[in-house]
């Protein structure tokens, strides 16, 4: 926070500024201002974040109390609940992919063991990647409990008092920290950064960005692009249209294509070749993308199947 006087000082110094000497004022008073407003900032971030955690912590503890928190908070804890037995189906297919490798490790020849080793890392990683998934899910749904339970203001008993002082603390954070830099901002017109420097700023960006899409559209060429780049390559280092150079380079002369064909068959291989070797390369790939998309995009839309009780399911 800063004192009235100091305040009043930068108040009175820019009110007076005269019309010619306003701008240059307010360009320095804002360049007093902008540690302590960068400062302020700097702590609303840190108290917006450490209310994050006081709501995901509060969601945590409604979640795990016995009874219901209060009118409206069902959903909340069922989408808890759902996401904690996915966790659970998560970890026990974690423990099932290691005994599995176990079981195969020992079974198989030594020349696949690798096989193995590797199909289990790889299983691995993908459930875990999914848990931590789960994980950041878990904590949304917990601050979307903690949000909803502070707004309907219900007293339930399961909620210990230092997570209630942690959030009220933060929420009291944020509300000093605003009224600072809302204080150093008023006497320069409550902005750091003037209006039209701020819209040269967003201009700015966006011709950036389309810069960039566009440059990484020309310059990146795409696999058939390439394609037809290797083959164009090829053609013009195997076939040349006079006679004589490649007689030279047949005989060890130079360097360079060492087949004679006429001009007009030069002329077609050099335009159709390359072309046909992009087409074709597209036509895998879009072969390879819908087979891809009919044996992975219809089985995760299909529905689960429930576990049975001998195995747990393979997520």
């Amino acid at each position: 926070m800063i004192d009235s006087a100091h305040e009043q000082h930068i108040t009175t110094g820019i009110q007076g500024a005269g019309p010619r000497d306003g701008r240059w004022t307010r360009f320095f008073g804002r360049c007093r201002v902008a540690p302590g407003v960068l400062r302020a900032r700097w702590d609303v971030n840190r108290a917006t974040r450490a209310e994050r955690r006081a709501l995901a912590a509060l969601g945590n503890e409604l979640a795990g109390a016995t009874g219901r928190c209060g009118p409206g908070m069902d959903p909340h804890l069922a989408e808890i609940v759902a996401l904690d037995s996915r966790s659970d189906l998560l970890r026990a297919s974690i423990a099932d992919s290691l005994r599995d490798d176990r079981a195969d490790y020992a079974a198989v020849a030594a020349w696949m063991r690798p096989l193995v080793i590797g199909r289990g890392f790889a299983s691995r990683s993908i459930l875990r990647h999914r848990l931590r998934c789960l994980r950041r899910d878990r904590e949304a749904a917990c601050v979307r409990l903690g949000t909803a339970w502070d707004l309907a203001s219900t007293d339930a008993p399961a909620v210990s008092g230092p997570i209630v002082n942690a959030l009220s603390d933060s929420r009291s954070r944020i509300a000093a920290a605003t009224r600072t830099a809302e204080i150093l901002l008023a006497p320069v017109g409550g902005l750091l950064v003037p209006g039209p420097a701020l819209l040269a700023v967003g201009e700015a960006r966006a011709f950036g960005q389309a810069t960039v899409r566009e440059a990484r559209a020309q310059l990146v060429p795409r696999v058939p692009a390439l394609f037809g780049l290797v083959a164009g390559w090829w053609v013009t280092s195997t076939f040349t249209d006079s006679q004589f150079l490649a007689t030279l380079h047949s005989l060890g002369i130079g360097s360079g294509p060492r087949r004679a064909v006429n001009h007009e068959t030069l002329r077609l291989l050099s335009f159709s070749l390359p072309l046909l070797a992009a087409a074709f390369c597209s036509y895998l790939s879009a072969r390879l993308a819908s087979l891809v998309r009919s044996r992975y995009v219809a089985v995760e839309n299909a529905a689960p199947v429930s576990p049975t009780p001998e195995r747990h399911e393979k997520v």
